[in-house]
């Protein structure tokens, strides 16, 4: 890991679609995990993180990843 030093991460689904980043989007959000929106560049939907520099630390970095990943793995399970 690399000292914190961002406020946005951007980053998709490589196989997601539109459909499967909106409903993970809305999943996240529901848990309260963490700051989550979604946004649009060139038809393609992406996820947006958000991360206060001045209060973020390695852990809330590594908590945050392995809710986004365990949303992830729960939501294509269910939908194969």
């Amino acid at each position: 890991m690399f000292p914190v030093t961002f406020g946005l991460v951007c980053f998709n689904l490589k196989y997601g679609s539109n459909e499967d980043h909106d409903e993970i989007s809305r999943r996240l959000k529901s848990t309260n995990c963490c700051l989550m929106t979604t946004a649009k560049w060139k038809d393609k939907t992406y996820f947006r993180a958000t991360f206060n520099q001045l209060t973020s630390n390695k852990q809330d970095i590594c908590r945050i990843f392995n809710d986004i990943k365990s949303t992830c793995q729960n939501y294509f399970i269910e939908n194969k």
